[in-house]
C-alpha cells in the first residue's frame, strides 16, 4: 500500500468570511469576531465545518453568547451535540 497525502482543495470564500475564520482559528474567546452585516452565514457556517473550527465556534459562541445571529449559534449548537 502507497501512502498518498491529503489533497486540499482550495474554496474560495468572500474576504469578510475568511477574516472570521481567521479571528476564530485564533482561539482567543476573549478577542471580538469580525461580524459585518452582509455577511453570508451558510458561507461562514460551511468554512467553520470545512476547516475544522466547529469546536471553536462552539466555545466561543458560549463565552460570548448574542453576538453572533441566532441561526449560525443554533447550527453550531445543533451540530455540536
Amino acid at each position: 500500500m502507497q501512502f498518498e497525502p491529503m489533497r486540499h482543495k482550495r474554496v474560495a470564500v468572500a474576504e469578510s468570511t475568511r477574516q472570521f475564520l481567521c479571528h476564530l482559528a485564533a482561539a482567543d474567546v476573549h478577542r471580538p469576531l469580525p461580524v459585518a452585516e452582509y455577511m453570508d452565514w451558510d458561507e461562514v457556517f460551511a468554512g467553520v465545518c470545512r476547516n475544522g473550527l466547529l469546536g471553536l465556534a462552539y466555545r466561543w459562541q458560549k463565552a460570548n453568547p448574542g453576538h453572533l445571529p441566532a441561526e449560525f449559534e443554533a447550527a453550531v449548537a445543533d451540530t455540536c451535540r
